[in-house]
């Protein structure tokens, strides 16, 4: 490839685009799917500098369900779903940071979230709760963008934890689309909760 040339990914399908550095600036057309694609954005959203494929992370829409490719320098603004135009905000995705729920918003962090989700509950009088808490952080960071790491301290969120029967602690429930996926009890070593979270990786 000409070390010159930007890669542009298209809006409306998601295809990633070589731009030879002559169009760079200028309107130009989706290979894929024909759309057209303004490469301005992504030149001054960059400073000028080449824009590589980076990262693409796969982000949900809320309103109809499908799965958009967002690259990482619009993550955190608010993009269109590619099927149903819907606004979808990607903001807080890329923190790198376990966040905190409670019963209160847990169907908006959790249930609705458009990315995977830990769901790591807890108890502050747990030891082993405390023991495996800077492996969900280290998580958290490993996956930002791709899966959010959120905590609840059950005996502060009894409703949440009645809701799914979290009878001990620490219990890791893996979420996505709002469907509990698998289940951990106990704390259980950093391989295998990521085996149980590569399917959604």
């Amino acid at each position: 490839m000409n070390e010159q040339s930007h890669i542009v990914q298209c809006n409306a399908c998601g295809a990633k685009n070589r731009i030879p550095p002559e169009k760079s600036g200028l309107k130009a057309k989706c290979g894929k799917c024909g759309e057209s694609m303004d490469t301005r954005e992504a030149m001054s959203d960059l400073g000028g500098q080449n824009f590589r494929s980076g990262n693409v992370y796969l982000v949900r829409c809320l309103s109809c369900g499908a799965k958009n490719r967002i690259p990482e320098i619009k993550m955190g603004e608010t993009a269109k779903c590619g099927k149903c135009h819907e606004a979808m905000e990607t903001e807080g995705l890329l923190s790198g940071r376990s966040m905190m729920v409670s019963d209160r918003d847990f169907e908006s962090k959790v249930i609705k979230s458009p990315i995977p989700v830990l769901f790591f509950t807890f108890a502050n009088w747990c030891p082993s709760c405390q023991a495996i808490i800077p492996v969900v952080e280290e998580l958290a960071r490993d996956w930002k963008g791709r899966v959010r790491v959120a905590k609840l301290n059950i005996d502060q969120n009894r409703m949440t934890a009645g809701r799914f029967n979290i009878m001990s602690v620490p219990t890791i429930i893996i979420f996505d689309n709002g469907q509990v996926k698998d289940r951990l009890t106990g704390a259980v070593p950093k391989l295998q909760i990521i085996q149980k979270m590569a399917p959604f990786l």
